[in-house]
Formats: C-alpha cells, structure tokens, sequence
C-alpha cells in the first residue's frame, strides 16, 4: 500500500493524518450495554420474552413486530430464526430447587408434630389412658407451654406456600419492569411479623426457663410423671422443628431476592407506599421531588449513566440543583430491617483449611497463582471448614478482592458460575459475594464474563460439567430451558447458557439431545453460541453449530458470535474457522458496524487479530465509518504487528507540495 507524505514543514491540505488513538481507545464492553428488563413471570404464565431494544440510535435500524403471542421480535437474523417456547412452570416436586424440598419437609413435619401437641394438650386425660399412664400429675408448665408450641408450629405451615409456588405468597415483586430493586409483598410481611412476634416468645421463654429453673433448682413437676417428661420431650422437638424451619425458610428468601438481582436488604422498598403518602401531604412537589432523590441516588450507585443523565435534566428544568444534599444513610425501623438485624451473626473467630492457592488469591499474589497453575492446582477446589464456618467453605476465586488477581483467575478458567453447596447459607455465586460487600468493579468484570446469579440446580451443575446429574435431572422432566426457581432470572439464562460459557461440551449434547432451545436469547439478546464464542470454547461452538445453532444471530449491540469473540480477544483460529465454516458468516462482515477485526484491533487484542487473519480477515477492509481496520491499532507495535502477519507492505511516497495531486494519483492507483 502507498502512501504520500508530505515533508513536516508544508502539509498540503485535506490530507487524512494518522489513525486517532482516542477512536481507538476501548469503551465500556458490550457485555455491559443495553441491559434489558427482569421479568417476574407468574406462575400461570412463564413465557419467554427477548430482551427489547432501548437504543433510540439502533430503533430505525431494527424494526420491532409481534406475532400475537407475547413474544417480542426485533428484526435482527436470529430473531427470525430462533425458536420461541413456553417456559413451563416449576413442578411441584420441587426437582430442581435448591431450597424448596426442604423448607416443605420442614415445614409438613413441624405441622404434624404440632398439631399432635395442640390435640394432646386438650385430652391430657384421654392420652394418658390410651397410654395406660396412671401417674396422672397436676397441671405443670410444660403442659402450658406444650400448646403455645404446637400452636406456633401449626401457623408456621404457611412458610411453605412460597415454596409451593403459589401465586398469594410470592414473597417479591419488581418495583418496575427494568429495575433491579424489589417490593416487599404483603405475605411476606406475614413471615416477618411471624418471626419478630416467635423470637420475642422464644426470647422470654427462654428467660423464664432459667430464672425458674435457678430458683426451682431444676425441680420442675412435669420431670417426676411420664406424660410431663412426654410433654417435655415434645417441647424440645417443637423448639427444634420451629427453628431449623425458619433457617430454611430465611436461605429460601434470601435465594429468591438475590436471583432477581437484588442482593442487598437495604436495596428493597418495604415503605414505599407509605413514603408516597407522606411525600403526597407536604404536596406535589415534595412527592416529586423525594422519588426523583430516591431514583437518583439509585440510578449514580449502579452506576447508569443514561438514567443519571435524563433525571439530572429534567430537574434542572426547575426542580431542583445538581448540587442538592440528601441522607446517604440512616436507621431504617421498618419489620425487615428488625427481621435482617435478628439474623445478623456475631463476629467470631473462624477457621479453614484451605489450599496454598486460597492463600496466593487471598494475599493477591499473581506470581504464585503463575506457579501453582504451573504445576495444576485445582481452581475450583473448596476449603474446608467446620460447622460453624461454612460461609468460608468456598473456591480461591471468593478469596479474590482485586481486579488483578479475579482475571488471572478468570483467564486460567476458573468456575465463575460455581455454586459451593446446595441448600445452605453459600448457595450463592461469586457475583453475588461481590455484590453483598459491595465490590462493584468486581462484580462488572464478573458479568463481562458472563458470571450470573444462582439459580436453580441444573445450572450449577451444568456449569460444573456434571453429566451425570445433569441426566438424571432431564430424566425426572425438568425443563431444559429453565430460568430459574419461581421467578425468571435476572439475566434469563439457560442452564445451557451456563454449559456453554464453561465449555461443557457433553453437557451441552446432552442438554441439545433433551430438546434444549439451541438459540435461547438472554436479557443481552446472546445465545449459548455467543457466551461460547466469548470464551472460546470450541467444543461448545462445535456441539452448538452441530444441532443448528444460528451463526449470524445479532444480540441486542448488532454483535454475532464472532464479534463477541474477537472484542473479547479471547478468540482463537480454531473456533473462528468452526464459526466461519459452518453457514454464511463473512469473516469481513461489519454486521454491528465494525468488523471483527476493527473491533479485535480496537481493543488492542493481538493474539485474537492474528487468529482472524490467519483465517482470512481483510486489514483494508473498511467499517461503516469508513475507516479501515489497520487504521484501527491502538499502538505502532501492534500495527507493523498486523501488517507483517498479513503479508502487506508499505510504499512512502515524499514530495514536495507543488507534487501533491500527483503523488495522490499515485497513492490511489
């Protein structure tokens, strides 16, 4: 290629100078744009539902249609193609529920026992003969306490409709369709006021237990008959029963809340109706004026830029300065708070055992983690704790708390999508670990990797690339395009979402052979292929081309698999030739206004610009803008880099200004 360049002291005009480094420099990923609703589907009606458009720049160039089912299309390729289906309801068996099982167990035997000590209580003659006990003693006070138990145990059946999915005890619900903090409903209220009202009896029973136990000496009536030390046996298997049910039934309220995106208590709206109608007396204003604080102060923590921007210019209309002060925080004495601060645990000293590697990620340092891959330390190996340790129970990436230290181990491979165990107080991902201690840089490159929240089973152990279970569960007829439990998750993924972002090839076939959704879109308008081009798995990209999956679907940026990949730059020339070779995907293709090497350059992502060459990406080929890809390097290096790689050569033209339309013929021709 020839260029002309003029000497240094005498420009001649409108000559294109070199490639601007600011075009070039990398923006927020595309992983994170265009984030689209959470959707609380009932119970009656789980249908899946594409993530919309909410770019005015995009809206003339992707036309939106329905087909009268609910199901929103935009006009990109792979929402013609992809196949729509109704997501079914979680079966009541509760075959794929971290939680559910449990919680109904619990709470089924609790009822049992209780109301066998309600009945007994009333008939404590009528028992003690059935039983042939003669030792008929006076009324004592575990024949008081037994029914107040029982009764306890009787009421708290109800912590186990949520788990039955019916639609009067959802426990949350979506303040709006696209946000991510959720209203507290009134059965859950109910809970809570069910546990403050139990704790404090548990509290002054306890109390009571103790001043009358040092004054009786122990001598209580009830231990000197066989139906009081009956009735005092019952008491003990009732306190038990309440207890561990209401431990379950925290873990399952905690799990729903998180996988609709809210992982923190102090995000929930319990008072918003009640804040309305305050705001409503001081007048219109001031009811303005306090949701837009509140939207705001919510819209600069996540930080949404676009929604910052539109709520700062309509106040400055009139409403109100930039400048303003608000309370950044304060006592909440609402029934949740009090219901989170009885469950809050005390510090305490706790012990692991963990794995020199637990120990390099926790320390942060990167060259032990360098030597010990070397030598094949297991990343996702948990620690291992006691008892009353469990929360550390988990892999080295939990450990991590830098950005430096979370992406060695994310590009070794590490399981971000790991659940460390199934029905405890650590069923959660690191996603959501992030989020609870408010490490926000964390959690966006977490999300840029496709980390998600917990969901259901199926997922964890699709991630995990356990075959077996994953069988075992299609078996039982659980739903292989399942969203989550009892709600949609957050980032409607699919467990075979989760196999393809960790490059589980048999678990993807066996997922594929199930009558999976091979071109499922997510809330980014991304399927299977695209998290599996992101994170270059090629047996994944294999197993998806070969049950159809649709190369050239665009997800909600007008990005394909391929694109996804080389802005990733994790993309390598055996996957680009399996997703180039399998249908009528153009290597050159600018399908979202760039081509993949414009974007692979853009990024500075030498290896992935190597692999689209070497497969046959053009260097002059231009993008929508005009501007060629070799034009595109962030850096000298990276292009003489490209050039060299690609076989081109450069031919520099000097003259003098009077020379410059014929050294111009020349360059063009």
């Amino acid at each position: 290629m020839a260029q002309a360049i003029p000497p240094a002291a005498s420009p001649p005009p409108n000559l294109e100078g070199p490639p601007s480094i600011v075009d070039g420099t990398t923006s927020n990923s595309p992983d994170m744009e265009q984030l689209t609703q959470a959707v609380h589907a009932p119970m009656q009606q789980r249908v899946r539902k594409t993530a919309e458009k909410v770019s005015a720049d995009r809206s003339g160039n992707n036309n939106t249609s329905s087909d009268g089912s609910g199901i929103a299309r935009t006009g990109s390729p792979c929402r013609e193609m992809v196949v729509t289906k109704d997501i079914s309801s979680p079966k009541l068996s509760m075959a794929n529920s971290y939680y559910a099982g449990s919680l109904i167990w619990i709470s089924m035997t609790s009822f049992v026992v209780g109301l066998v000590a309600v009945v007994g209580s009333q008939f404590e003659n009528a028992v003690q003969s059935v039983f042939k006990y003669n030792d008929v003693t006076q009324h004592s006070a575990c024949t008081t306490v037994l029914p107040i138990l029982g009764s306890m145990a009787v009421l708290n059946v109800g912590l186990a409709f949520p788990a039955m999915g019916w639609q009067f005890s959802m426990l949350y619900q979506p303040v709006t369709p696209s946000s991510t903090t959720v209203l507290r409903l009134k059965f859950l209220y109910w809970c809570e006021t069910m546990f403050l009202i139990q704790y404090i009896g548990g509290v002054v029973g306890l109390v009571s237990f103790i001043f009358y136990g040092i004054r009786l000496k122990m001598e209580f009536d009830g231990f000197y008959s066989t139906w009081g030390r009956l009735a005092w046996a019952v008491n003990a298997v009732l306190v038990l029963l309440v207890a561990y049910q209401w431990v379950v039934f925290d873990r399952f309220r905690t799990h729903q809340k998180r996988q609709l995106g809210a992982p923190n208590e102090l995000e929930h709206v319990g008072s918003w109706k009640f804040r309305r109608w305050i705001s409503g007396l001081l007048g219109k204003k001031a009811k303005t004026t306090s949701e837009f604080r509140a939207n705001l102060y919510a819209s600069v923590k996540r930080g949404q830029v676009i929604e910052v921007q539109a709520l700062l210019a309509n106040a400055l209309e009139g409403l109100t300065t930039e400048n303003f002060l608000d309370k950044m925080g304060g006592v909440d004495m609402g029934i949740g708070s009090v219901y989170q601060w009885l469950w809050r645990r005390h510090n305490r000293g706790k012990y692991a055992l963990v794995s020199p590697l637990h120990v390099a990620v926790s320390h942060g340092h990167v060259e032990c983690i360098h030597a010990l891959r070397q030598y094949q330390a297991n990343l996702d190996i948990v620690a291992t704790t006691d008892i009353f340790s469990k929360e550390l129970a988990v892999p080295p990436l939990f450990y991590a708390d830098s950005r430096d230290t979370m992406n060695v181990l994310l590009e070794y491979g590490a399981n971000h999508l790991m659940v460390p165990s199934f029905g405890t107080a650590m069923t959660t991902t690191v996603l959501q670990h992030n989020l609870f201690l408010d490490r926000v840089g964390l959690a966006r490159l977490l999300e840029d990797h496709g980390c998600d929240y917990a969901l259901t089973p199926l997922h964890a152990l699709a991630a995990a690339g356990d075959v077996a279970a994953v069988q075992y569960y299609m078996k039982n007829g659980v739903d292989p395009d399942m969203l989550g439990e009892y709600y949609v998750g957050l980032n409607q993924r699919t467990p075979l979402h989760w196999a393809a972002v960790m490059g589980r090839t048999r678990v993807v076939e066996a997922l594929l052979l199930h009558r999976a959704t091979v071109d499922f879109t997510d809330r980014m308008g991304r399927t299977p292929l695209h998290w599996a081009a992101r994170h270059n798995q090629v047996g994944a990209i294999n197993a998806l081309l070969s049950s159809h999956a649709n190369p050239i679907c665009l997800d909600d940026s007008n990005m394909t698999p391929l694109d996804v990949g080389s802005h990733s730059g994790t993309l390598r020339e055996p996957a680009i030739r399996s997703l180039v070779s399998w249908g009528s995907l153009d290597i050159n293709g600018a399908y979202c206004g760039d081509t993949p090497l414009h974007l692979a350059l853009k990024q500075g992502h030498k290896e992935a610009a190597l692999a689209l060459i070497a497969c046959g990406a053009d260097i002059y080929q231009t993008n929508r803008d005009g501007r060629r890809a070799i034009d595109c390097c962030i850096s000298a290096e990276l292009q003489y880099s490209i050039k060299k790689a690609s076989g081109s050569v450069d031919v520099y033209i000097s003259y003098d200004p009077p020379y410059y339309a014929f050294a111009k013929a020349v360059c063009d021709s």
